[in-house]
């Protein structure tokens, strides 16, 4: 599916993902996960007494492969400088099993320490 839907769109098929949709106002439900062996008919799952099939599905273009949105971990980091008005973003993408020290080596080659040895805090 993937494969006939990027000739179409003219990109990578690991660009994309797919999407079911919610019988009552035709709106994205479940992000379906990809797999090598999952036919359309799977894809669009039918739907029993109480729940009719339907034969929409969304797809989405990504700007990262599945393969590494599927296998890796998204953060979102505000960086805090010396005072509270000193703030940046910083993207984080980490696979699953990383640790929280992962996590501030990353940040640590993104930002520049005013002395060298200081230390940083992660807050939740």
């Amino acid at each position: 599916v993937a494969t006939n839907v990027a000739k179409k769109l003219n990109t990578d098929p690991l660009m994309l993902r797919f999407t079911t949709t919610a019988y009552a106002g035709n709106t994205p439900k479940n992000v379906i996960r990809r797999s090598t062996t999952q036919s359309l008919q799977d894809m669009l799952q039918p739907g029993g007494y109480l729940n009719p099939p339907n034969n929409t599905l969304y797809y989405e273009m990504l700007d990262v492969s599945i393969i590494e949105l599927e296998t890796k971990r998204f953060l979102k980091v505000i960086w805090l400088g010396t005072s509270a008005k000193e703030e940046s973003t910083i993207d984080v993408r980490l696979p699953k099993t990383a640790h929280v020290s992962d996590i501030l080596d990353y940040i640590l080659d993104k930002v520049k320490l005013s002395a060298e040895g200081k230390k940083i805090r992660l807050l939740e």
